[in-house]
């Protein structure tokens, strides 16, 4: 059941003895290597499996796991004895004894799909990042095209409205005396009608 278990979740156990530095573990992680049943290599064999960038990283674990007793947690890319490329993660703990390690074990599990998906996220998230930006720099073109656009209708609506309130108080002081009450109504008409269009410019201005 454990070697079905392993072999669903692709996750196998292993184990250096230091005293003869053999090393064995589980039917799952040989199958991971791609070697044939009962086949374990040394430790110098099985750290070749490993990328060559990768292995300067899994010899420094080892060492400082057997040295100091601390376990690491590690995903390498990783060979197969068939030339597959993989992810694995390969997580080390040891057995010491009066101060001393005797041991070293862990857990080692073909991670190449999940490493798969991590990647594609990070490639859909960089590509949301970039259509954010790129709707960014649209935006801020089209508020440039509006600030222009309500700085224009600020300017060419004012200043007949402008005109207008001007002539129609010139009216209402020079003229006064000679207007009826229904000349000075509507010269009154066309001062508010001024006040509230300056003040719907100014609205459509905040808006």
């Amino acid at each position: 059941l454990l070697n079905e278990t392993g072999a669903l979740a692709k996750v196998g156990g292993w184990e250096i003895n230091l005293a003869d530095m053999t090393v064995n573990w589980t039917e799952e992680t040989g199958n991971i290597h791609e070697l044939p049943p009962g086949v374990k290599p040394p430790v110098a064999e099985a750290i070749k499996f490993y990328a060559p960038e990768a292995r300067p990283v899994i010899e420094s674990a080892v060492n400082h796991c057997i040295a100091t007793g601390e376990g690491y947690d590690l995903q390498l890319p990783f060979i197969t004895a068939k030339g597959k490329n993989l992810w694995v993660r390969a997580i080390g703990k040891s057995e010491r004894h009066n101060g001393k390690t005797v041991r070293v074990f862990g857990v080692f599990q073909d991670i190449t799909k999940q490493k798969q998906i991590q990647d594609e996220i990070i490639k859909l998230n960089e590509e949301l990042e970039q259509k954010v930006n790129e709707r960014t720099v649209e935006l801020q073109t089209v508020n440039n095209e509006l600030e222009a656009f309500t700085y224009s209708v600020s300017h060419d609506l004012r200043a007949p409205l402008r005109a207008i309130n001007g002539f129609a108080k010139m009216l209402d002081e020079d003229f006064s005396e000679t207007l009826d009450t229904n000349g000075k109504r509507m010269i009154s008409v066309i001062q508010s009608n001024a006040k509230n269009m300056g003040n719907l410019i100014d609205d459509l201005l905040a808006f």
